[in-house]
C-alpha cells in the first residue's frame, strides 16, 4: 500500500477484487498480509486482464508554458508511443501527472489552460496514479501507455500500441 501511495484499506479492498477473477489468487499469508498468485503470465495475463482494467487518465488539457521552458511531467501519450516505437512526433507533446498535482503545478510552472490546442501549447494528461511510480527513462510505462490510449480511434496509433504490446519483455 505504502509503495503504491495508496491505503491499506484500499489495497486490502483491491486484493477482495482480485480475488474475484479467474486468473488470480489471493491468500493470507500469516496475520493480515496476503499474497497474489497469478494463475497466468505474460501477453496471455494482459489479454485475461486487459477488460478489466480502466485508463489511468482521468482528464486532459491544452495548456500553454512559457516560451522555451521545460515542459512538466512525465512523457505519455502519442509523444510516449513517438518514443517507444516508429511512430512519428505529435504536432503537440503530451505529458502526464497525477491528477492531485494538477494546481501546484499550474502555479509553479506558470502554465495556462487553454481551450483548443494553439502553436506551442501541449496536452497535459491527469492521471488517477502518479505516472512516474513505473515510469523508465522519463516516459510512461508501456502497459499503462497502451491503457490510456484505448479509445483513441487513429489506426495510427492503434497499430502503433499493438506493436508495442508485441515488443514488450513479458
Amino acid at each position: 500500500a505504502e509503495r503504491l501511495g495508496c491505503s491499506r484499506m484500499a489495497a486490502g479492498r483491491a486484493y477482495d477484487e482480485l480475488a474475484g477473477f479467474t486468473w488470480a489468487e489471493v491468500a493470507k499469508a500469516g496475520g493480515e498480509k496476503k499474497s497474489l498468485t497469478l494463475q497466468q503470465q505474460g501477453r496471455a495475463l494482459w489479454q485475461a486482464v486487459e477488460r478489466q482494467l480502466q485508463s489511468p487518465v482521468r482528464k486532459r488539457r491544452w495548456m500553454m508554458a512559457a516560451t522555451g521552458a521545460a515542459l512538466p511531467g512525465t512523457v505519455a501519450g502519442e509523444s510516449a508511443l513517438a518514443q517507444l516505437t516508429m511512430l512519428g512526433e505529435p504536432v503537440y507533446p503530451v505529458r502526464a501527472i497525477k491528477d492531485d498535482e494538477y494546481k501546484g503545478l499550474v502555479k509553479a510552472f506558470g502554465l495556462k489552460e487553454i481551450k483548443h490546442p494553439e502553436p506551442g501549447c501541449f496536452q497535459l494528461e491527469t492521471w488517477a496514479y502518479s505516472p512516474e511510480l513505473l515510469a523508465q527513462n522519463g516516459c510512461v510505462d508501456p502497459l499503462s501507455l497502451c491503457l490510456s490510449l484505448d479509445k483513441e480511434s487513429d489506426p495510427r496509433i492503434s497499430l502503433a500500441a499493438n506493436d508495442l504490446l508485441d515488443e514488450f519483455p513479458w
